[in-house]
């Protein structure tokens, strides 16, 4: 960015095409492309009068966007919160591109494919901030980017000019400090996001009418409508990822600022993840009721060897509960975390392991967010708990043919009514009215799916009524 001599709108073509030809995602590539584009400028564009030098600076602050928001999504791929100095540099770029006016300023991105604006650069990257990018499966993440490709143009980024707009707050509206050095939050009484005057410099992502655009494509999908007459870009999601994909991201643009505050403790628990492994694992501790742990796991390897699970017993790992609320844990551990956890059903084990049975009863959980740390320093999962003590059992679904598949592990958690609960299955087996049988030890039951509470890329979760099977 220093060659004497060089006019600057050649120098910025110049690096342009050099990324392009390097085509790197190494962070610290990206990071030295950056400085380079805010180097330029703050030193060259500055000689540059009138609207020539608009443009070529709106150019340059949203390649500077654009590559941080690359760095961003780097670190959001492998689940690991970026440096607060990567939101620093992006919020300052925004902060001086906005004072400067060039929010609205048309430029080619990056790619050179298309024209864009900073402001909506921002608010897509805004989008999938509050999409809460530690909570998705890896296998839903590439259409993840997509979706909010498709839904980035309702989202309405503007300034927090004055108390009112934190007042008028309302679901789907989130803030932001570009003074800061974090991305946007849901707004809430006596929290960190609450306006401080001449220290906070506020604006509002407003995501709401992203909802009301989800909430208009699952009412279409319900009809039978076509993707394609729903939005051009939509039959490039799988349709058993699209309805997963619409009804998380609707919740996660919901959520409201935690009030409550949670209770931070000692303890550690076990996990066992995986439906099938946590199947397996209630079965082989209710029949190893008053056994050692070594006992506990001989009758699991039983069950592998015996062809009742498959080949290899559940694997348990041990975590710190860091905090515990009504609704679930916050779990730490050290070291190499292997593969994600998000999505994924688990038994929770309290302590102590080697005795006769925990302190607590099993309980079964999903597994929300987990954070990593970098260079597998360790990480942190969000488990929700859910209600009922389960029971592993196993399903047979039937089909309007009147086929029948084959038999599938299942989680039973007894509701407070009796016949009532929840029962969670393989992903792809639960349709709303299906009947199928459970089978436990002691009797065979026949349910009848009353609600499909969630979907999942591992499991389904229902509401189910069950009757005795004659």
């Amino acid at each position: 960015t220093s060659l004497p001599g060089l006019p600057v709108r050649l120098r910025l073509a110049l690096l342009d095409r050099l990324f392009r030809a390097m085509d790197s995602q190494d962070s610290r590539v990206l990071e030295r492309f950056a400085a380079a584009y805010s180097g330029l400028g703050r030193r060259g564009v500055s000689r540059l009068p009138g609207l020539g030098g608009k443009a070529v600076l709106a150019r340059v602050a949203l390649r500077t966007v654009e590559l941080h928001a690359h760095r961003l999504g780097g670190y959001w791929r492998k689940q690991i919160p970026p440096p607060p100095a990567t939101w620093t540099r992006l919020l300052t770029t925004f902060r001086e591109a906005a004072g400067a006016g060039l929010l609205t300023r048309r430029s080619r991105d990056l790619s050179g494919s298309s024209r864009t604006t900073i402001g909506a650069r921002m608010a897509r990257l805004g989008l999938a901030s509050v999409a809460d990018p530690y909570a998705w499966e890896p296998e839903l993440y590439p259409h993840l980017q997509r979706l909010l490709d498709l839904l980035a143009e309702d989202v309405l980024l503007f300034p927090a000019s004055s108390p009112s707009a934190f007042a008028e707050a309302r679901t789907g509206r989130f803030v932001m400090d570009v003074n800061g050095a974090s991305g946007p939050c849901p707004p809430g009484p006596d929290s960190a996001a609450d306006p401080v005057p001449g220290e906070a410099d506020w604006w509002v992502l407003d995501a709401s009418r992203v909802l009301d655009r989800l909430r208009d494509m699952d009412r279409a999908q319900r009809l039978g409508v076509p993707a394609d007459r729903i939005h051009g870009g939509l039959p490039g999601i799988p349709e058993p990822a699209r309805r997963v994909l619409m009804d998380r991201l609707a919740g996660h643009l919901r959520r409201e600022r935690r009030r409550a505050r949670p209770q931070t403790s000692e303890v550690s628990v076990q996990l066992v993840a995986g439906l099938e492994p946590a199947v397996r694992f209630c079965f082989a501790w209710r029949r190893s009721a008053g056994a050692d742990h070594r006992s506990l796991n001989a009758r699991i390897r039983l069950q592998s060897e015996v062809g009742i699970g498959g080949r290899t017993p559940p694997g348990q790992s041990t975590w710190k509960v860091v905090e515990r609320s009504g609704s679930g844990l916050r779990l730490r551990a050290e070291g190499p975390l292997g593969a994600t956890l998000v999505g994924r059903v688990v038994i929770t084990i309290p302590p102590p392991y080697d005795a006769a049975g925990p302190e607590g009863p099993l309980q079964a959980g999903i597994v929300r967010w987990q954070r990593n740390e970098a260079q597998d320093a360790g990480g942190e999962l969000g488990v929700e708990l859910l209600p009922g003590s389960p029971r592993d059992c196993w399903c047979h679904a039937g089909r309007e043919d009147g086929s029948r598949l084959p038999e599938q592990p299942g989680l039973w958690l007894p509701g407070e009514a009796a016949g009532w609960g929840s029962f969670l299955l393989p992903s792809g087996l639960a349709r709303h009215g299906e009947r199928m049988t459970l089978r436990t030890e002691e009797e065979q039951q026949v349910a009848q799916v009353q609600a499909v509470e969630e979907r999942g890329v591992h499991f389904d979760r229902v509401t189910v009524r069950t009757t005795e099977a004659n």
